[in-house]
């Protein structure tokens, strides 16, 4: 039983933005709609500029996805990002994955 994963996407910069792009859209054809996408940018860069990747690199962007369980559902919390290494990384906690930390920081079997 899968409790939480971490994946992470290692590409040249540029491809990042499209490799997210794509890892998104296969996460929402496995989860649903996301329950939040945020893409935001600090000064001197700002959505639409075509600096995205610079933007990325030098910190200044925001770029994730989040969805978050309806009532039964397989998951507790699953995230897409891009991180300031151009890195897309897939985050996947299971239902059972609170539980699961508990006993480990409590060190029980």
């Amino acid at each position: 039983k899968l409790v939480k994963l971490r994946m992470l996407i290692i590409t040249p910069d540029s491809p990042a933005v499209p490799t997210y792009q794509t890892t998104r859209a296969e996460l929402v054809k496995r989860f649903g709609q996301a329950g939040e996408t945020v893409e935001e940018y600090a000064a001197p860069y700002k959505k639409g500029d075509q600096k995205q990747v610079k933007a990325i690199l030098a910190g200044k962007a925001n770029i994730r996805t989040t969805w978050m369980p309806a009532a039964g559902a397989r998951m507790s919390f699953v995230a897409a990002e891009i991180t300031d290494k151009a890195v897309v990384t897939v985050d996947y906690e299971g239902p059972s994955w609170e539980r699961e930390s508990v006993r480990r920081r409590q060190g029980t079997k």
